[in-house]
């Protein structure tokens, strides 16, 4: 079988995988990442945390909440900002 070879970055473009969006008060998303952090964030869309599904996702989001149980943050689920 052949199957054609693509790059990791097309890959990326390809896969549909999704990010933790955490929207500031100037109307742009931060995203969730590694780090430090109370959660981890960044406004680097390259470095924002990809998730396979929409349910990991949202687990990412329970999680991201512990961090921060006395100051409540709007996190949303949305497609990965690398894909655009």
């Amino acid at each position: 079988m052949n199957t054609p070879k693509t790059d990791a970055g097309t890959l990326l473009k390809s896969a549909a995988l999704f990010a933790v969006a955490l929207p500031d008060t100037r109307g742009r998303h931060c995203y969730l990442t590694d780090g430090d952090g109370d959660p981890p964030r960044t406004y680097t869309p390259e470095h924002a945390n990809s998730y396979p599904t929409r349910l990991a996702a949202a687990a990412a989001i329970i999680v991201a909440r512990k961090l921060t149980p006395f100051r409540p943050r709007t996190m949303i689920v949305v497609p990965h900002p690398a894909n655009s």
